[in-house]
């Protein structure tokens, strides 16, 4: 069995972790609710989060660009990468 045992320990500790911070998660954000708007502050903490996301996407997409192909000679793939990225996001 030798080390086997890490294909089924890493989605189990996935899902410990998931879950801790779940319920972390919601204590923080029940917190910073005030007057029962609980449900307002989860969806602005939400889109604070996919906000977040897009810059650090557009950020990366960025970084790819000016490093990563440094000296490349397919330099024609930028706009069709940068493309890419924006459909993603």
């Amino acid at each position: 069995w030798g080390s086997s045992w890490m294909i089924f320990a890493g989605p189990f500790l996935f899902s410990i972790g998931s879950s801790m911070n779940s319920i972390i998660r919601a204590c923080i954000l029940q917190h910073f609710a005030k007057n029962n708007n609980n449900a307002d502050v989860v969806l602005k903490e939400a889109n604070q989060d996919k906000g977040g996301k897009l810059v650090g996407l557009t950020f990366g997409a960025i970084v790819l660009c000016f490093v990563g192909m440094v000296g490349d000679s397919r330099m024609a793939a930028r706009p069709g990468l940068l493309v890419c990225f924006g459909l993603m996001a």
